[in-house]
């Protein structure tokens, strides 16, 4: 009876004691911003949440992710369908160029993207930028969730909506909708990662929330009571964003993503724009990486392998243990 008893919560407590040592380690820098806090006093996070002139970034900032994250939503959920579930030509080629810039780090799209500008890259240093370079730096994020939202979709299903209403009818008005958590969970995650984003917006000059904090950290201006009530509020967002995740998802799994082959849906004589419009939308996150290869040059290329070092084996240990952690 007890050991019976024991294997039933051994599962549980395992959870909740990796859960306990995740939350420690991560609330670890939290607290330490309020022990700082403390030692200066609570008047001065009571007189930056006072005033006006945050709640006013915090409103730009939401919003500036918010349109980020559309157009996420409008390159990636296209590209993910279209590669993940047609017949569209060189869909997986598409698939991999459009997925490779996610693992760079926006700054270096942002720089790319001015790089690629040139003399017209002075509208970029602005909001809109900002909207444009995490719009389409986290755009092949919602791509991949929605590719295997797809490939997951009951075949049965699948099969039954291909007769009833042909294949580009069944794509957008069956899978699609069928594919929806894994989709809206895309969606979530590029706007959580929009919001949090502070290198993009610093390089290009249009303060978010993110970048004030940092500035009140990292910069000339070292206020750790001012950051530690800027924070409060995005713990506030941050929740809300895990209750939604926690709605749209639930304890659905995505079981056997990817793994079952099944013939792709024929676009008949819509196959030539199917793939033009594929290889549109793939490249885009993709050409920044022109400006930098232009930039840099083949002299460039080798001098910067040349020079590495180590410095991709630690980002390699180091995006590992984050993984497994």
């Amino acid at each position: 009876m007890v050991a019976a008893r024991w294997a039933r919560l051994e599962g549980p407590l395992a959870l909740a004691a990796a859960g306990a040592a995740l939350a420690a380690l991560a609330g670890a820098p939290l607290g330490m911003l309020a022990v700082e806090a403390a030692s200066g006093g609570w008047d001065a996070l009571a007189a930056t949440l006072g005033r006006t002139a945050p709640w006013a970034v915090l409103g730009r900032t939401l919003l500036v992710a918010a349109l980020a994250t559309a157009l996420s939503a409008a390159v990636g959920v296209p590209v993910g369908a279209l590669a993940g579930r047609t017949d569209a030509r060189g869909a997986r080629a598409a698939l991999l160029v459009h997925l490779f810039p996610a693992a760079l780090p926006p700054f270096l799209l942002a720089l790319g993207w001015f790089r690629l500008l040139g003399p017209a890259a002075g509208p970029l240093f602005s909001s809109a930028g900002v909207v444009l370079v995490l719009g389409l730096a986290h755009a092949p994020v919602v791509a991949g969730l929605t590719a295997l939202g797809l490939r997951g979709v009951d075949a049965t299903a699948e099969e039954a909506a291909r007769v009833v209403a042909g294949p580009a009818r069944a794509l957008v008005r069956v899978l699609l909708p069928m594919a929806a958590p894994a989709v809206g969970f895309g969606v979530l995650v590029a706007f959580a990662l929009a919001l949090s984003e502070a290198g993009v917006p610093l390089f290009l000059r249009a303060p978010t929330w993110p970048a004030v904090v940092f500035s009140r950290l990292g910069g000339l201006r070292y206020a750790p009571g001012e950051a530690f009530a800027l924070v409060l509020p995005m713990l506030v967002v941050g929740g809300a964003l895990l209750a939604a995740e926690r709605a749209l998802l639930g304890r659905r799994a995505f079981g056997g993503l990817g793994l079952r082959r099944r013939p792709p849906l024929p676009l008949g004589d819509r196959r030539a724009a199917g793939t033009a419009m594929l290889w549109l939308l793939a490249v885009l996150p993709a050409l920044p990486l022109l400006g930098l290869a232009g930039a840099a040059g083949l002299s460039g290329v080798r001098a910067a392998a040349a020079q590495a070092g180590p410095s991709l084996r630690t980002s390699l240990l180091a995006a590992g243990g984050a993984a497994l952690a």
